[in-house]
């Protein structure tokens, strides 16, 4: 356990671990949470019934006294799964999720606390974040920025990891809908900005992992459809870059590639047409 564990004077944060078969990152994972420092940090993992060895690595950490809490039986899904874990953190002023896949900064949650401790009119702060390989290397930035309702309806530049979310304000607006398997972050933002601002930290807080096996990679289609319906209920429309990633898409599943020829990006252009306007 970390020297800043469980001193009263110090925020309480509380960070929930969703689990299922990602062994092979979980350690990376749980390290990067166990060398945060400044905070009292609550960590509670919620592993979906796991085959591989992921609950050995559980409960080595469990027995170093390194976490709060943890679990291992299907679920109802990572949502669920999530708002499980607030229920579980529900005493903290804070709270956060990190996939088991991605990995904090050293310093990030200090910071994201600071941040909202000196906001109290904030209900969720996020930062810089990187895109990273399956071996952890660094691919590229993720594209994040300054908080602007137009700009989230065209794309998401939050990056979820490099988040932090005030308790009161996740509890306020029910935490994360259920029912939603790829978006519940991005309805998750919707539903905080009515409620308080959403601060911008420019440092690197987190890295985001993309290998084959992530949802975002296996289910773009379904991605696409949920973050169009939420549009339409937060933001009354949905712009056109969503509509054109999702013929772009219908394109790449049929062809098996990405358009690249001069023609094949006219006709793509002509098909967004048809599906706005017929």
């Amino acid at each position: 356990m970390t020297e800043n564990r469980c001193k009263p004077n110090l925020p309480k944060v509380g960070i929930a671990v969703p689990n299922l078969n990602q062994g092979r990152y979980l350690r990376d994972c749980l390290n990067s949470l166990n060398v945060q420092q400044g905070i009292d940090l609550r960590i509670c993992v919620l592993d979906a019934g796991s085959t591989d060895d992921s609950l050995e690595i559980i409960r080595e950490y469990d027995k170093k006294g390194l976490l709060a809490g943890w679990r291992s039986h299907s679920d109802n899904g990572q949502a669920a799964a999530i708002n499980e874990g607030a229920q579980w953190l529900v005493d903290c002023d804070f709270f956060g999720w990190l996939n088991a896949d991605d990995v904090l900064v050293e310093g990030a949650l200090a910071i994201m606390a600071q941040a909202l401790f000196e906001n109290p009119k904030a209900a969720s702060v996020y930062g810089l974040a990187w895109i990273l390989a399956e071996d952890g290397s660094i691919i590229r930035d993720y594209p994040t920025e300054p908080f602007d309702v137009d700009r989230l309806a065209k794309g998401c530049f939050i990056c979820q990891p490099a988040t932090l979310i005030r308790m009161s304000a996740w509890q306020k607006v029910g935490g994360l809908n259920a029912e939603l398997e790829m978006c519940m972050d991005y309805d998750l933002w919707w539903k905080l900005k009515d409620i308080g601002e959403l601060i911008y930290i420019p440092k690197r807080l987190a890295g985001s992992r993309d290998h084959p096996l992530t949802k975002t990679r296996r289910k773009v289609g379904q991605h696409l459809q949920e973050a169009q319906a939420i549009l339409r209920k937060y933001y009354g429309r949905v712009p056109y870059q969503w509509r054109m990633a999702e013929v772009i898409h219908e394109w790449e599943q049929y062809h098996q590639r990405k358009p690249v020829t001069v023609f094949e990006r006219i006709y793509i252009k002509m098909m967004y047409l048809k599906k706005i306007f017929l």
